[in-house]
């Protein structure tokens, strides 16, 4: 079974060259984690790389930003680091881009966009 981070931002104005080089900072600054070690010579499972993928001519036309990384782990735990790390990832992107229309989610379960702490909270049902 695979559980994955969804994110998606929609505008009527494509994302600019600024802005394409402040997301592809703020992705550089957020590197997938190394796996940590269980018990004596295993590693845990490698993290997927955070991806974003292409807008296309069948991409939605209002559709800037859209992309989906899976969550891993053998645990929960550990899919709730993954859960946290990437939605520390996907506030700064927002917060370059904070004029769009941003769905995050995991499945499908949304991720809070806190307003007042302009942060997305994710919560543990």
């Amino acid at each position: 079974m695979s559980i994955s981070i969804y994110y998606s931002a929609d505008r009527g104005q494509a994302l600019g060259p600024e802005e394409r080089g402040a997301i592809d900072a703020c992705i550089a600054k957020h590197p997938p984690p190394a796996p940590k070690r269980r018990f004596f010579l295993f590693k845990g499972e490698e993290w997927e790389t955070f991806c974003v993928y292409a807008i296309t001519p069948r991409t939605k036309a209002s559709r800037i930003f859209q992309g989906a990384t899976k969550l891993s782990g053998p645990g929960s735990t550990e899919m709730w680091e993954g859960v946290q790390h990437w939605c520390a990832l996907l506030t700064e992107i927002r917060r370059v881009v904070p004029d769009a229309n941003w769905s995050v989610s995991v499945d499908d379960q949304e991720i809070v966009w806190d307003d007042e702490a302009m942060m997305y909270r994710p919560e543990l049902d």
